[in-house]
């Protein structure tokens, strides 16, 4: 078992087809992360999960999210990436890289599959933020004017106003 912060994968299988890689990985509880190929995240046909599943399944075309197709050595390979966070890639995400060998000897093929499992580089973001202090005024539909208004009567033009003081 891998562990991923708090989230865990309790297993990973792949499948060599004559036309795709098809993965499926487990976790120990609900996950709502992505599991997707690597630099193919807004190709919807290249990423799963996020709809906190236990179980998350992909199949990856040989012609399609960035499958290598090593024409010597017989091979199809995809990097993937498994984040925890819906949106977000934080500390503790995986990638591994998935290589199906395919050893042609007369009609048959002999399916190898090899999971490298590798950090992905992260680089951290820290965001400081502040609440502002805002102020609240109504203002008469007269432009010209900026004193705030204390009485009005129904049909009155009015403004209202809301001004950041500690920008």
């Amino acid at each position: 078992i891998m562990q991923l912060g708090a989230q865990a994968i309790s297993s990973r299988e792949v499948m060599c087809t004559r036309d795709s890689i098809d993965i499926m990985m487990r976790f120990d509880e609900s996950f709502g992360g992505q599991l997707y190929a690597k630099n193919f995240y807004d190709r919807t046909a290249c990423r799963t999960g996020g709809s906190r599943q236990r179980r998350l399944q992909l199949s990856i075309s040989h012609n399609s999210c960035g499958v290598i197709n090593d024409i010597d050595l017989n091979t199809y390979e995809v990097t993937l990436v498994v984040q925890n966070h819906p949106d977000v890639i934080l500390d503790g995400d995986v990638s591994y890289r998935v290589t199906c060998e395919y050893d042609n000897q007369g009609d048959s093929v002999t399916l190898d599959v090899s999971l490298d499992a590798n950090e992905l580089p992260v680089d951290p973001i820290v965001r400081t933020s502040f609440t502002p202090t805002l102020a609240l005024k109504i203002l008469p539909g007269d432009i010209t004017r900026s004193d705030p208004v204390s009485v009005v009567e129904v049909g009155d033009d009015l403004n209202l106003v809301i001004e950041m003081l500690n920008t």
